[in-house]
């Protein structure tokens, strides 16, 4: 009996021996996908963790830069926001951002071989998402409906009012947002926001950026 014992948990040992050998000898992108996974896994117990849902109205500017037509940006959101408990949170916004460049070397337009001598760009976009909470820092993301607008500006065309000719170039499409940020709670059920994060429709932008958020009904203390 004891041998068969001995045995089986030499098997069981060997078994791990193998397992662990083949853990270690995966890719590294895979172990670390494991290891985020894991991670998470382990915050989502404290999720689970009864919690008053609470909302919340936004309004945040920001200042960036759109990497695509290498211009500086700016622009402001409106967001409201529901949180169901201490890590999640569902949002729903509408944002807009402007930015303009002297003689751009990147722009969109019906012709390519007129060069404009000066690009505004606008952005909308309206969007829903979520905000995943570890204390008081915070991951979001957003998808929606967004619309980019190029203005462009031809040199030596006027108009017979004497202002110079425009062009308009749009694409509408799937609008996207990635952000991190860092919440500090205030008095009287609001909070300060500090963020950064990456959106577009069709360019790339990058922005930072404050958010005041404006408590909805009671308040709720977080442990």
């Amino acid at each position: 009996m004891l041998k068969n014992v001995n045995k089986v948990n030499y098997v069981k040992l060997f078994e791990i021996k193998k397992i662990t050998l083949q853990f270690w000898t995966m890719k590294k992108w895979k172990f670390l996908m494991m290891l985020v996974i894991g991670i998470a896994g382990s915050t989502n117990l404290k999720a689970q963790e009864p919690s008053k849902p609470e909302s919340s109205l936004q309004i945040a500017p920001f200042a960036g830069f759109n990497l695509d037509k290498k211009t500086f940006v700016y622009g402001g959101e409106l967001s409201y926001e529901y949180r169901f408990n201490n890590r999640w949170s569902l949002t729903a916004g509408a944002m807009i951002s402007t930015g303009s460049k002297d003689n751009p070397k990147k722009f969109n337009g019906p012709d390519f071989s007129l060069k404009p001598n000066h690009i505004r760009v606008i952005e909308y976009g309206l969007n829903l998402g979520a905000k995943y909470y570890i204390g008081n820092f915070y991951l979001a993301a957003g998808f929606g409906i967004g619309r980019n607008s190029q203005k462009l500006t031809y040199p030596g065309s006027v108009s017979p009012d004497g202002l110079r000719q425009e062009g308009k170039y749009l694409t509408n499409g799937l609008f996207q947002s990635y952000g991190i940020g860092y919440q500090i709670p205030l008095k009287n059920k609001s909070s300060l926001e500090i963020f950064m994060k990456a959106y577009g429709t069709r360019d790339l932008n990058v922005a930072t950026g404050i958010r005041f958020s404006f408590g909805l009904g009671k308040k709720q203390t977080r442990k």
